[in-house]
């Protein structure tokens, strides 16, 4: 560096000493001594930039530490974005197929329903309400024996007994009020259980 400052080029630089387990930091200015038009030798002057050094690295590591946070925060963002659009999605199908069944049931000409492990209707096809002559709101919730005679119902719980044990579905046939059903009763699973029917 002597050499550079013998060369009449005036420069400043920055040198860390190492003293044990502390670190130094001096800020050292080299200037030529020019006598006419030949350099006769080199000032040296330094100062110690240690507090601002140690400063500029403390700050440059929790810069880091942000910038780290930030592109996890960012890839977190990225992640409930998808998450959300999964979501989004998910609420989209559920809301479709909601409306699939809603009309199935409301326009259906086979009278279709849905019961608990009460064997009391949870969901029932609008034509039930002419052959039962009832809203269908006013039939949910009903035991057999409220909507049947007693020993259709009887009939009924029966069937509907067995397909919960058995977890198996079966075809009956029926005669009601002088027409002929046939029923076909299923087990609807969950967790590989009977949960409807």
């Amino acid at each position: 560096r002597y050499d550079k400052a013998l060369d009449n080029v005036r420069f400043i630089f920055e040198e860390q000493f190492d003293f044990g387990e502390n670190q130094l930091y001096f800020e050292i200015a080299m200037n030529p001594i020019v006598s006419g038009n030949e350099v006769i030798g080199v000032s040296v002057f330094s100062r110690n930039i240690s507090e601002r050094k140690n400063a500029e690295i403390i700050l440059q590591q929790k810069n880091d530490e942000i910038a780290t946070q930030n592109d996890e925060l960012l890839q977190l963002n990225e992640e409930l974005k998808l998450t959300n659009s999964a979501l989004h999605l998910a609420k989209d199908q559920a809301e479709e197929s909601e409306e699939l069944f809603r009309q199935l049931m409301y326009y259906s000409p086979i009278y279709i329903y849905m019961k608990d492990l009460n064997l009391r209707p949870i969901r029932l096809s609008n034509n039930y309400q002419k052959l039962m002559g009832l809203p269908v709101y006013q039939l949910i919730g009903k035991e057999n024996e409220e909507l049947w005679p007693v020993d259709y119902a009887k009939k009924i719980a029966a069937e509907d007994l067995q397909v919960i044990s058995n977890g198996k579905p079966i075809e009956t046939q029926d005669n009601f009020d002088g027409k002929y059903y046939t029923n076909i009763k299923f087990p609807i699973l969950k967790d590989g259980k009977p949960r409807y029917l």
